[in-house]
Formats: C-alpha cells, structure tokens, sequence
C-alpha cells in the first residue's frame, strides 16, 4: 500500500475529526429520540464511510471499533425495541474514543463550551424534528425532567440554554443571566413583545428548526463566547495578521495593535473579552504590561494570554507570577491558540453567570440590579428624596451585536454618578440612581459627542415620586416607556410623562385636596402599592378613558368635590365607556344617603366618608385592589 503524504494523512484527520463531531450530534438526536429512522440511517452511513477510510489509513484499531458500531446500528434499524434508552449513550462513548485516536487530547472539546440545550420536560415530537438543525447550528440537545435540571443547576452546571414549556419553565429555579426559551401557543416573532427580561424569550411551541435555529443565535449575543472580542499586541505585522485570522475564524471580534503605549487606550475603547500579548515588545515587556494591569482595579479580572518565542521554564513561571492566564510559544498552533482563547472566555462567562451578572456586557442581571435597587428605595422610604431611572436602549435593533460595546462605554461614562447599572435584555439597560436623573444626562450626552461611531440609543428618564413608583421594577417600566416614546417620536431623550405610561397602577388617587393624597400617597408606598394621582374632573376622566388595563383592575379613590367636573359624572361615564376595568370607591365629606345609593347603584364597591380613617381604609385595601379583570 502506498503511504500517505503528511498533507493527505492530514487532510484525513481534520475530516475524521469533523466526523466524530457529527457522531456526537447524532448521539445527541439519539437520546431525545432514538426511533428516528432519519438519524439512525445518516449514522449508519457515517460509520460505514468513516470505517473504511480509517482502515485505508492505518488506523486499524479505529476501523474496528466503528464496525462493531455500524454492525450495532444495522440491528437498531430492524429492531427498535433494542437499547432503545442506550443509543445515545454507546454512540457519544464511541466519539470519546475515537477522539484521541484521530486527534491529540489538546482538541478534545473544552469543558463548557459544548453547545448544550437543556429541554426540561418538553413535547417530544417537537425536540426531534428541532434536532435535525442541531449538526448545523452546533447545539446539541439534551432531556430532563424539572428534578435533574434542580439538581444539574445544584452542580452548578450551566447550559447553553433552557427550553421549558412556558408553564414548566416559569417553575424552574433559574440562576441569573441563564437564557430561557418558553414555549407557548401564541404566535411566534423573533422578538417577542412578552419578553420579560433580557435572558428570557418567548417562542411558539410550533417554531420551525430555522426560525429556532435563529432564536438560539440571537441568544449567543449575550451567553456565550460568539460576540466576544479580543485586542491582540505585538510589533510583528506578520503575528498580527494571523492571529487575527485565527481569531476572526473562531468568531471573535478582533482589534490588532504594535505599539504598547496605546494598550490601556484601546483597552478603554474596546473592553475586550481577553488579551493576547507578546512578551518582547518595544520599550518594554508582556510581562511588565500584565502586571500594571492586575494593580489597576479596572483591568484586574481581563483574561490576559501571553505568547513568546521564549518557552523556558523561567518564562513560564515569570508569567504565572505576574498574573497572566496563559502561556502560548511561536509560531502559534491554530488550534491552540483558538482554544486557550474561547476556555479564557468561557471562564469569565461563568463567573459572570455565578454572581448574577450578564455574560456579555458584565453589568448585573435584571433580577440582580432590582434587588441593589430596592436598598435605594427602602433609604427613599426612610429618609425622603426621590430616585430616578434612565432606560438606555438601542433605537435600531438590528445593532445588537453592537451592543455589548456600548455599553462599555455607557458603564464607563456614568462612572462617579453613584448610579447602579443593570443589564435588561440585549438592547437596553437601566441606570438608577437617587435624586434627580440631570447628572445621568449630562454623562450620557458627552459619551455621545465622544464616542459618534457607538450604535445610536435613546433615553428615557422617570423619577419615582412622578409615576408614583413604589419600587424599581415600577419605576424601571415607566423609564423603559419613556425609552419607547424616545424612539416614536426620533428624538435621543425623553422625560416619562402619563401618556407614555403601557401599565395600570394598582391605585388611582383622584382627589384634589394636596394633603389628603399625600397623606394616601404615603400609605400606598409603605404598602407596596404602584399609584397615580390626578387632581381635577377634567383630567382625570381623559386619562381614565384611554389608559391601558392589564390583566388586573386598578382601584379608583375617587373624590366627589373636584374641579371642573364632579366624581358622579365620571364614575357613571366609565361605567358606560368601560364597564368591566375598573373598582371604584368614593371618597366624600358627603355622607347624606342620596350621594351614597347614587354611587352605589351605578356600580362603586365602596362609599367612605371623610375624614377617612387610614387604618380603616388600609384595611379594606386588599380586598379592593388587584382584582381580575374578568
């Protein structure tokens, strides 16, 4: 037999190689269906193929190895009551071992960056026929009933994604930052408008493999290395154009640099998910660069990977000494390089995920930025002042990828307001912080003079003591409608008004003596109730007529006396204009029995008469308030 050249014989290995990958997917299919006729066909053909060309090359133990596979697979086909829970299992432990057979331990995949899609408890038909994409799309899919997810999650075990019905998945226990796809009969867009934050999309149940394919891509933004950046530094123009050739084909976005002295600005600018440096550079050293970086607070976590020419032992341990995370010699192996990279981001990713924060931008997750809010608001409610939020979000949504970058610059710009930041979804975030939102803005209007190349964004601005918000979430949503009004009207900023409001309060305060409603306005945000105050006929009853309801009715307290038109007069028009929206209860100095059975045969639940004992009133409040429109 004539033996193969090193190019053909390598030629083979990256195709056998690539193989064991497809194996793996179909091991994957195979466990969440392993009657599909469809995969065990395609996998008998992929043995048969692959066992001959091993044995042509060689690799004798291989061949026989994938033939007692083929042979296996054969009877699958006919008998589909044979190891039928067990197929997924003896194909993966196959790809286990033709891996280093084909290929050194260095390629084997790196832990964690294996696309996984978590399905708890999902409609199985559906999971096999979104299989056939996964080869394609690189996830794999993987089965589990809500116990092994608790206890995978336990492990700190951590997904590509999640995908739950919606009723299953609103029970899970979800870490923060971990993307969860729920599957519900609405009509799927892809970008859902029930979205609640920004790890979370709503998808119909019935989505096509394309269209979910897409969805899963989407989510790679904010979850995984794809969208990651790296800034590579050294003098050597030819290091330089290769390193970015590996780096862009591993899909990362790539900044070259040859001078040293403007590390620490292009550092600024591009916030790069990792740093790869030459040790021998002009004027100075990677190692003297590293160590700066780990005494500077802003750069004492960035991944650092350092290469050289010079692989003594006493370059090694030099660059554990100053901090670096990893240690690559010239001439740089492709897959080397592109595997210490993705396990360095990989690394920060998890980290990120263990303390709440979003894998792509670092801010804190939604759930996590509400909780460091709350502590504002219970200083607001002990000590008095306001708090304000800014929403920040991208005008064009096609700009995602995009994304990550400005925010960078927006962290950076609102550093020393004293405002928290949080990460929304991948196109917003949130800034909140006490007393006005002026210092917001004047921060954000000079990043946008400095920084004109950034994707365009718009804010929205609200104060808590305006949209009678007695928590973040509250005063959040009105700044995100404000955010939305920004972007309808193509102006960069805008300042929450009630006709921006999308979401009823629990309480609407109609009432024009100043004191009483401060005095109900108190006692709401004590109770945890989200309000709005109106102070005449007029105003009140335009506003009533075109608010939005949601699923619950808002609970009106509604004066008699009032400017311009009297209580009666409203209430009897929302019953004809809005019969079902809305509890209304009065509020009057007139006790007689004609205003009392006037008000309540049109339909109030309730009649008290002032002055109103708050500890009665509060009392009654639950009963009233948050009752399902129905």
């Amino acid at each position: 037999m004539t033996v193969p050249t090193n190019a053909v014989r390598e030629r083979f290995l990256a195709s056998a190689l690539a193989a064991v990958g497809r194996l793996r997917d179909y091991a994957a299919q195979l466990t969440i269906d392993p009657l599909d006729t469809g995969v065990l066909d395609a996998l008998r053909r992929e043995l048969h193929r692959l066992r001959g060309t091993a044995g042509s090359y060689g690799f004798d133990v291989a061949s026989e190895r994938i033939g007692r596979m083929e042979q296996r697979t054969s009877t699958w086909v006919v008998d589909p009551t044979l190891e039928p829970l067990d197929r997924g299992a003896h194909v993966r432990r196959l790809a286990d071992a033709l891996q280093p057979l084909f290929g050194d331990r260095s390629e084997m995949p790196v832990e964690g960056l294996v696309r996984e899609v978590w399905c708890v408890d999902p409609p199985r038909d559906r999971v096999a026929e979104w299989s056939r994409f996964a080869p394609a799309a690189g996830v794999r899919f993987s089965v589990m009933n809500p116990a092994t997810f608790t206890e995978r999650i336990r492990r700190r075990e951590r997904p590509y994604a999640v995908l739950a019905l919606a009723d299953v998945g609103r029970s899970l226990q979800m870490p923060d930052g971990l993307p969860l796809l729920l599957l519900t009969d609405a009509r799927h867009t892809l970008s859902p408008p029930g979205r609640s934050f920004g790890a979370v999309t709503v998808v119909d149940k019935d989505i096509t493999s394309e269209d979910l394919a897409v969805v899963i891509e989407r989510l790679a933004q904010r979850t995984s290395v794809a969208g990651g950046s790296v800034v590579v530094l050294d003098d050597d123009p030819m290091i330089l154009l290769l390193s970015k050739a590996i780096c862009e084909d591993a899909g990362l976005r790539t900044v070259t640099l040859a001078d040293p002295a403007r590390l620490i600005a292009t550092l600024e600018n591009e916030r790069p998910s990792v740093l790869l440096m030459d040790v021998q550079l002009p004027g100075t050293t990677g190692f003297e660069l590293t160590r700066r970086l780990r005494a500077d607070p802003d750069w004492a976590e960035l991944p650092v990977v350092l290469f050289s020419a010079d692989t003594s032992a006493e370059s090694r341990e030099e660059a554990v000494a100053v901090g670096a995370d990893g240690f690559l010699s010239k001439p740089v192996a492709p897959a080397e390089l592109r595997m210490q990279l993705l396990a360095r981001i990989e690394q920060v990713r998890q980290h990120r995920l263990a303390f709440g924060l979003s894998p792509s931008t670092g801010l804190a997750e939604r759930e996590v930025g509400l909780r460091q809010a709350e502590q504002m608001f219970g200083a607001l409610r002990r000590d008095g002042g306001t708090v304000s939020a800014a929403a920040i979000r991208l005008r064009n949504a096609a700009d995602e990828a995009r994304w990550p970058h400005a925010c960078a610059h927006i962290a950076r710009a609102l550093r020393g307001s004293g405002a928290l930041l949080a990460h929304v979804d991948d196109t917003s975030l949130v800034a909140t912080v006490r007393e006005g939102y002026d210092v917001l803005l004047r921060a954000l209007e000079a990043l946008r003079r400095d920084e004109p190349d950034d994707p365009a964004w718009v804010v929205g601005v609200a104060e808590a003591s305006t949209v009678g918000a007695p928590h973040p979430e509250d005063l959040w949503h009105a700044a995100g409608d404000a955010a939305t009004a920004a972007i309808d009207a193509g102006v960069p900023m805008h300042a929450w008004t009630r006709d921006d409001s999308t979401r009823a309060p629990d309480v609407i305060i109609v009432e024009d003596d100043e004191a009483l409603s401060d005095l109900l306005e108190y006692a709401l945000r004590q109770e945890g109730y989200t309000y709005r105050i109106l102070r005449t006929g007029p105003e009140a009853l335009d506003a009533l007529r075109v608010l939005k309801v949601g699923s619950q009715k808002p609970l009106i307290l509604l004066d008699l006396d009032l400017p311009g038109l009297d209580g009666h007069a409203i209430h009897e028009r929302l019953r004809v204009e809005r019969p079902r929206d809305f509890v209304v209860v009065f509020l009057s100095v007139h006790g007689g029995d004609a205003d009392q059975v006037r008000a309540l045969r049109a339909g109030a639940t309730d009649y008290l008469v002032k002055p109103v004992s708050l500890r009665v009133l509060m009392a009654k409040l639950p009963r009233w308030a948050r009752q399902p429109r129905s």
